[in-house]
């Protein structure tokens, strides 16, 4: 049977943060890690953020009259959910920088950080950033303020993974040890555990279960008990899917059953991995490279939908559709979105839309299909950023790009205002549950009307 009890506090604790909604939308062109200059580029998306007023809504250009500062090596910008500013990560001199919702510097936050960040992750309740760097930092997004600081108990921290009621933080390092961090006081919870080196990262699922990608395995962890799922084959030390593949971190569709991979080394079993999560099936790209079809290396793989998988491969400057049903799985170059703005391509991203599985929400089918809109980064003697309908696949907008180098990164100020329309991504709703066993956590997440989520889960 179903646990009723967590079913009626999850949806009595959305709705009472059903009261606020509205919407500002950038897509930023950042330096990058390895850049010295520290520059960005933000360009409106729409008419609805500050600095944007007078853009048409189909049009993409700078929402600064020049290139703004912050930290050399920007790879990161993060929004504060209240709209008031944004925070921007680098990797040398002032490591952490917050402008404001027009990009105006307002300070460069000292943290005492004795070296460079390596992950960082907004709680869900936007209370705190946590940034990893020699330590663990707490940074309060009201003050901007260190509320505390704790030793890690591995160096090089690759990834951040928060817990949906922002309780608990757990991070994994390079050498793939596992710790848990209450986010009130940043004290360690419980032991640590040790999942296989060279980790890329850990990701939460939208199913709340934590996956590591290191080596050649995955390991799916519960973060009730910080345990690690029993192996699924025997030659896998510990791992619960062992693999010919080098993984980078996971990418989830929204209904958290299925999660793709980019290979960190497309010499080493191929270039793409496809993870049926109830099942741990999975398959890779090796197979078509064995058959003629190579593949390339690929930085990332980026979910759309469940039907809508694009893979980025800068080396080649070409964008990728991934075959979503395809056994095993492969990849094509793309020929479907316009060939003005898939030429010579260095970065891509997309919009913030989440396909909702909530029976009244596809009556309008804009909201059934995820993520928009693409935008993307085109090299070349006059470099350009496109925006790319994925609903009609057309060139909505383009525009001279900053930079022929860097990344894309879309930043979104939460929703703040709302009509009465909103729907929810609902899951872990269909469990049979045998007396006295606990059941996995429902999840619901509260979408717009278009499919834009709002920050916090439950």
């Amino acid at each position: 049977m179903f646990h009723p009890k967590a079913l009626f506090v999850a949806f009595a604790w959305l709705g009472a943060s059903l009261s606020a909604f509205g919407q500002s939308n950038y897509v930023v062109e950042l330096s990058g890690p390895n850049g010295s200059s520290g520059q960005y580029f933000p360009y409106c998306v729409g008419p609805s953020s500050p600095n944007c007023s007078a853009v048409a809504s189909s049009a993409l250009v700078p929402a600064t009259a020049s290139a703004g500062t912050g930290p050399a090596g920007i790879n990161q910008i993060i929004a504060k959910p209240d709209g008031s500013g944004f925070y921007l990560i680098g990797t040398s001199g002032v490591y952490l920088q917050l402008v404001g919702p027009n990009f105006v510097p307002l300070q460069a936050i000292s943290a005492g950080f004795a070296s460079k960040p390596t992950a960082a992750a907004l709680t869900p309740n936007g209370q705190f950033l946590l940034i990893a760097a020699d330590k663990l930092y707490a940074l309060s997004t009201s003050s901007e303020a260190i509320t505390w600081s704790v030793a890690l108990q591995a160096p090089n921290t690759t990834g951040i993974a928060v817990s949906r009621n922002s309780a608990y933080a757990y991070l994994v390092s390079q050498s793939g040890v596992v710790e848990e961090h209450n986010v009130t006081s940043g004290a360690l919870v419980g032991s640590t555990i040790t999942t296989g080196s060279a980790a890329t990262g850990i990701t939460l699922s939208p199913v709340n279960l934590l996956y590591v990608t290191a080596g050649n395995g995955i390991y799916e962890i519960n973060p009730a008990n910080l345990a690690i799922t029993a192996p699924q084959n025997s030659n896998a030390p510990g791992a619960t899917i062992q693999l010919y593949f080098q993984p980078g971190p996971l990418r989830f569709t929204p209904d958290g059953t299925v999660a793709y991979s980019a290979s960190v080394n497309a010499g080493s079993g191929g270039s793409l991995l496809k993870i049926t999560l109830s099942n741990y099936a999975f398959s890779t790209s090796e197979y078509a490279s064995y058959h003629g079809s190579a593949i390339p290396q690929f930085t990332d793989v980026y979910v759309a939908s469940s039907t809508e998988v694009f893979a980025l491969a800068p080396s080649t400057g070409t964008l990728w559709d991934v075959n979503t049903t395809s056994t095993p799985v492969t990849a094509v170059p793309d020929t479907q979105l316009p060939a003005s703005a898939t030429q010579n391509l260095v970065a891509i991203a997309l919009s913030n839309e989440v396909q909702s599985n909530s029976p009244t929400s596809c009556v309008n089918q804009t909201t059934c299909v995820g993520a928009q809109t693409m935008f993307l980064l085109s090299a070349g003697a006059a470099p350009t950023i496109s925006e790319v309908s994925l609903v009609s696949d057309t060139l909505v907008s383009q525009t001279q790009a900053g930079s022929s180098t860097g990344l894309l990164q879309f930043a979104t100020v939460p929703p703040q205002t709302g009509n009465g329309s909103e729907t929810f991504l609902i899951l872990n709703n269909q469990q049979l549950l045998e007396p006295d066993q606990i059941s996995a956590p429902l999840t619901a997440r509260v979408l717009t009307s278009s499919g834009v989520p709002i920050t916090i889960w439950a």
